[in-house]
Formats: structure tokens, sequence, C-alpha cells
């Protein structure tokens, strides 16, 4: 029963096993033809030298079957089931030979024996199969020979074959004993050099034979390569599927591995990682069948997947040391769906000695102040004055050169050191605003963007606090940055960390919002300042496109909850009217400047090429000019919009003193009204509409809204609403959004 259930929970080391056991057994059957032939061999010899040629044709008879034996046995496969069978099988004639002989003449006590009750004891592994084998074989024994013996012999034979019986069964126990613990020995050996669960050899077992075939394959003129594989997301996959079903899954991996690479070295190195030693042509080849050919891992829930790193042997080379490149360039895309191989070559060589020596270097390129902080800035799209700039962190390395953000950051990111660049980048950011505020120059805010990591290893925004306090800059000056994708994956640990910085008066933006799978119920569990869009869709933004489409909604969406709203990745003319007429409030690109250090900023600064930089006066002014929705500008005193009014041409104006009105931000449809009123007069203000310009005098008065059914524009009525927002402090004007009910080309027989 020990054994059965063991079979059952371990079938891939048991069939190692059962291949064993059917090897020992067909060996017993070979020294079992050998024996008979050397005695019936040494029979024939006695016959000739003493003349007596009795049984000499049966002797010769049985020498040909032994050797016919021998000879199918050395042709046959050891791995065979049915070849054993047929062995098994070819010794019947020699004991239905030796009954019919025994039958004529005296028995033959050692032959019978041999044949009927020792045999069955060296093939047999099973003790109810040896029982079965005696009792047969004597009672086919007993009736051939009930009819040739006298009673008195016959009766003596039976207490001969029952005493042969009852020595066969004890010793039959005795030996399945030793063959139940030569078992328990033989799974131990087992469990130690290979993986219980697929059958593989175990890594240290993978170790040893691979560096022998290495140096087999090296010798025979072939290239070895080493491939290690990894399953991705067995972790998730165990969460939702449970380990048993985490473990079939394993199975299968490491069969289509054993299925793909047929005559390969494979073996497992622990947990959901496999390694193959093969010829780099067989490799390609079987490679292309285990990812193109092979049915899915993950059929189910397609979470996991094969990962492969490939890398070529040197001669003399250490298996170890190939198995650690392998499993490097195998680590290297555990994040790409897309890429399920990559070689361990001289360029990904070149890749990973930088990165190691971005980790061995990272304090002493803050120590040294390789680390930099470049200024791109932030453009008010209704003034085009510069509102705030983003610190974009720079590694200028003596050695190497300048080393991008793409290569250090998912670096140190990985390795939970990008938190000592941030604070590093926030250091030279409070610097340099102190240094401009010592030069006269106005303050603007500027971002910084935080890992995700970041707040996994220490307290961000007390450390930010402590050092703004120590440099003496006000927390508004000092705008976080926090990616989609970072508050996506940990937002109940992050919603605290960002409530915690705007209590403390920081600004809180989240960057490449729609660059992954937004989830819009982040805008209403959180408490966001800003939405800085992806900058895919300002790349692929024209008249008419879906990302204009999707832009407009999101900044529609964005301004009724109060939300400002940024683009970033600006380089065309055409793309910034777009983004100014959809409303996105703040524009960033190389359209308006390129990230630039410090120095180069302060000359711009002092030579007149820098664009006008906003004060914060106005910054706090424009700030609430731009959360206006131009979709839906006027709300009633309840909070309600009027049915009317609802996606209407409307714009923001600002009105000076004298009642001249200029347009800060408008929507297509009231700029379509503005062409309108002014393609025959060529007008580019109001000043010349008292009526207009009373309803904007009325309003502001009332520090509301107000509207004018009766206002006319030249032989036509056009129904106008208008709210008061607020006072320019820098040029005392008069911000105002207004909103009319325009048709286009409405004349007097319209009016009714």
């Amino acid at each position: 029963m020990r054994r059965l259930t063991w079979e059952r929970e371990n079938p891939e080391i048991f069939a190692l096993y059962s291949r064993e056991v059917s090897r020992i057994n067909r060996l017993a059957i070979l020294y079992l033809a050998a024996s008979g032939l050397i005695f019936c061999l040494f029979d024939m010899v006695a016959q000739i030298l003493t003349r007596e040629y009795v049984e000499l044709w049966m002797d010769g008879f049985m020498l040909c079957y032994h050797l016919l034996c021998i000879f199918i046995y050395s042709r046959l496969k050891d791995d065979n089931k049915a070849n054993t069978k047929i062995l098994y099988a070819l010794q019947i004639v020699p004991i239905l030979s030796l009954i019919v002989a025994n039958t004529k003449s005296e028995p033959y006590w050692p032959e019978m024996t041999l044949f009927i009750f020792v045999m069955p004891l060296l093939i047999f592994d099973r003790r109810e199969r040896v029982y079965l084998w005696t009792l047969f074989w004597t009672i086919v024994y007993m009736l051939a020979y009930f009819f040739q013996m006298p009673v008195g012999d016959f009766e003596r034979t039976l207490l001969h074959c029952c005493g042969f019986c009852t020595a066969s069964v004890i010793t039959s126990g005795i030996l399945n004993a030793w063959r139940e613990a030569k078992l328990e020995n033989y799974i131990a050996d087992m469990s130690r050099s290979y993986d219980l669960l697929t059958g593989l050899p175990n890594f240290y077992q993978f170790l040893d034979l691979a560096q022998r075939r290495a140096k087999e394959l090296f010798k025979s003129g072939g290239h070895p390569v080493l491939l290690y594989f990894n399953i991705t997301n067995l972790k998730i996959y165990n969460a939702r599927s449970g380990f048993e079903r985490g473990s079939l899954l394993m199975k299968k991996a490491a069969e289509q591995i054993r299925t793909a690479f047929a005559g390969a070295l494979a073996g497992r190195a622990g947990q959901d990682h496999f390694v193959v030693l093969t010829e780099r042509e067989q490799a390609e080849e079987s490679l292309y069948k285990l990812f193109h050919e092979t049915g899915e891992l993950d059929e189910e829930t397609g979470i996991s997947q094969l990962k492969a790193g490939m890398y070529e042997l040197e001669k003399g080379e250490e298996i170890g040391t190939a198995c650690d490149r392998a499993k490097t360039a195998a680590d290297s895309i555990r994040k790409s769906p897309d890429v399920p191989c990559r070689e361990f070559d001289d360029l990904f060589r070149r890749a990973v000695e930088k990165r190691q020596y971005i980790l061995q270097n990272v304090d002493r390129a803050i120590n040294e102040g390789w680390i930099e902080t470049w200024y791109q800035p932030v453009v008010r799209s209704s003034t085009g004055e510069l509102c705030s700039e983003e610190a974009l962190v720079r590694w200028n390395d003596p050695e190497l050169g300048r080393i991008q953000p793409d290569d250090f950051v998912p670096v140190l990111e990985d390795n939970r050191l990008i938190y000592k660049v941030d604070l590093c980048n926030i250091a030279n950011i409070l610097r340099d605003l102190k240094n401009r505020e010592k030069n006269g120059m106005f303050i603007n805010p500027v971002s910084v963007n935080l890992s995700r990591t970041d707040f996994t290893q220490l307290d961000m925004c007390w450390e930010i606090m402590e050092m703004a306090d120590k440099v003496g800059i006000d927390h508004k000056y000092l705008i976080i940055e926090i990616t989609e994708s970072a508050i996506a994956e940990r937002s109940d640990f992050l919603r605290e960390i960002v409530n915690q910085f705007r209590e403390n008066g920081f600004k809180v933006w989240i960057d490449d919002f729609g660059s992954g799978y937004s989830a819009l119920n982040l805008l209403d569990t959180f408490r966001f300042d800003l939405l800085k869009f992806d900058g895919y869709f300002t790349r692929t933004l024209k008249h008419g496109s879906r990302s204009e489409i999707i832009l407009s909604t999101i900044v529609d969406m964005a301004n009724r909850i109060g939300i400002e709203t940024l683009a970033e990745g600006v380089e065309t003319e055409e793309q910034y009217e777009i983004l100014k007429t959809i409303g996105v409030s703040k524009l960033q690109g190389y359209y308006f400047s390129t990230p630039n250090p410090l120095q180069k900023v302060m000359n711009k600064y002092r030579n007149g090429t820098m664009r006008h930089l906003e004060t914060p006066e106005a910054a706090a002014y424009f700030d609430k000019i731009g959360k206006i929705n131009l979709n839906e500008p006027v709300r009633l005193g309840d909070g309600s919009i009027p049915d009317q009014l609802r996606i209407v041409p409307s714009a923001i104006l600002e009105m000076d003193e004298n009642g001249k009105l200029d347009i800060i931000r408008a929507n297509r449809g009231y700029m379509r009204y503005f062409e309108d009123r002014n393609k025959d007069s060529g007008e580019e203000t109001f000043a010349a509409d008292p009526s207009f310009v009373a309803l904007c005098e009325e309003a502001i008065e009332n520090g509301s809204w107000a509207s004018n059914g009766d206002y006319f524009r030249q032989n036509g009525r056009v129904p106008t609403f208008v709210r008061y927002l607020g006072e320019n402090p820098i040029n005392g004007k008069k911000a105002i959004v207004a909103s009319v009910l325009y048709g286009g080309g409405m004349g007097k027989n319209d009016e009714e």
C-alpha cells in the first residue's frame, strides 16, 4: 500500500525507478539464459566424452535456444516494456521442455528449482506475482507428472514440490523485504539527485552532469549553450488558482521543455526555474518549437509565461557561471510579455557591466556632484508665460559620459536605491530655488517625479519637509509628481502619502495619466491638483483625431471636478493650438524649450531670451481661470446648470477699465461666433458693443452672473450669460466667462 501511494504521488520519479527495476529484471533473464547455455554446453560435452547420447538432441536444441535469447536481448532496448515481455515469454520454452523431460525420466530437481522457483524471485518485485507464478507452474508440473509416475513416486514428488513452494514463499518474503529497503534507498538517492515533482535532475545533479556533457560537446566540435527558463508571475497564479494547480503548471512546463529539447540535458534549478544544456543549432530549433508550436503554458488565466535566457559557453567555463549569465538574460525580460527569449551576448554583457557600474557608483555620483538637475519649463496655455518647471535628473559621469535616465533609473528602482538620487535631486532643486531668489528672480514652482519605491524606503514627506524648511523654501514651490501606475499598484498605501503631502502644503500631480490601464476611480478616491497626460496623446494629436476626442473628454471631466490639466510632449504649433482650444491649462515640450541646466537657464534670464515668468499672484489667478469648464461655464446658485447652457460657445475674457475685452481662452463654438461677428468689421475686441460691455459690468458689479435675453447682435438676438471670475492682480483687469446661445448666421427672420 505504501508503495502504491508513493507511485501515485510521484509518477515521474517512480517511472525512473521502474525503468531501473526493469533493467535489473532483464539482466536476471540474461543471467538465466547464460547459465542455461553453460549447463547445456557442459552436458553435451559430458555426453560426447562418455559416448552416451541419451539427451544430446535436447541439449543441442536448448543450447541454440539460449543463444537465440542472448542475441535477442542484445538487440532490444532497455527502456521498452514490450521487449521485456518478449523476454519473459521466451522463458516459457525451457520450462515446458524441463517439464516434458522430467515427466519421461527422473526429475532434474536442480533445473526445476532454478527455472520454476528461483527465476521468479529474480525477475518479479512483487510477492503476489511470485505466489501466482509458483502456484501456476507447480500445478502444470504436477498435472503433467500425474499420468507418468507410480502412486508412490507421485506422492514423493508432490511432497518435494510442496517443500519447494514453501521455501519459495519464505524466500520471496525475505527478498521482497530486501527489495522494499532497496526501494527506499533508491528514493532517497533520487530525492538527492532528482526533483520529485518533475522527475528532472535537481540543480546540483544538473551542474555535475552538464559539466561532463559540455566537455563532450566541445570535444566533438559542437557549441554548447545553456538555457535558463523562468515561469513569470507564478506567485500570482498560485494565489488565484491554488498551490496544487501551481504544481501542475510547473509539471506542465517541465514536460514542454523535456519534449521540445528531446535528447538534451534538462534540470530544475529550484522553484519556477529550469535549465537546459544543448547544442546551439538544436537550441534555436527547440526554442522555436517551444514558443511557437507548443501550446500555451497557462491557457486558463494567461498570467504565467515561460521566459528564456541563453548563453553560449566558452571552453573551460564553469556551468555555474553560465547559469548565472543565462538567468540574468531571462530576468531582463520578465516584464516584457512579447519577448520570450534573450541571449547574453556582447551587447547584453556591456549592459550588465553598465548596470553593475551604476550600482557600485551611485553613492560616489551623489557625493561628487555627478547627479545634475535640469529644468524644462511648463507654460500657461492661455498666456504663454512660464508658470512652473519640471526638474529632470541627469547623471554626468566622468568615465561613461552622460548616462541617460532610461539606463540608471530602472536599475536603481529594481534595487530600491532610487530614493538616494531623488533626494539628491530635491536638494539640488531647493539650492537652485534659493539661488534664484538671491538673484532677484521670481520663484516658480518646480515639480519633481518620485519613484514608487521611494515611499517604501523612508518617509519621503518628512524628509522633503525637513530639507525645504532647512533651506527656507515654502512648500508651495515644490510639486510632487507620482505616476499613475504607481498609484494604481498600491492605492491604499499611497492615498495616505498623497494626503500627507497636501496637508503639509505640497501640491501633488498625477503623472503619465492614461499611460496604462487608467482607473478613473483614482480621481474619486485621491485628491490631486493636476492631471499630467501621457505624451502618447500629444504625439498622436491632430484635428479630429481620436486623441483629441479623448483628451477633450478627460479635460472636461477634470474641469468639472476642479483639477487642472497639463499635456507634455508638445512639439508643433498644431498641437499647441489644439490643446489650448480644448482647454488644457498647462503645456510642456520641446516646442517651448528643451531641458537645460541651471546655468543655461540663468543665462537666458540675464540676456532676456527667457520666457516671461508668471508672478505668484498671477499664478493663483490663472489657476482659478484654468479650472473653468467651458462646456458648463455657468452654474446657478444651487450648482445646477441650465439645460440650454450645456456645451455651448463659451470663452474666458478679460475687461479693462475702458470696457476693452480680450479673449483669454475659448472653445471652438465661441471662436466661430467671434469670427462671424467680426467678419465684416474686422474688429478683434468687443469694445464696439456697449450692450455686451454693460452685461459684463453688471456681472462684475454683482460679483456673480448675469444674463440678457434682449441682447441683439446686429439684426438678430443672441442670448448671452456672463459670470464674474476675479481680478488680475498684475494689470487690474476683470476676468469673466461668457456663453452665448448661437447657432451661426441667425438673422432677423429667426428672431421669433
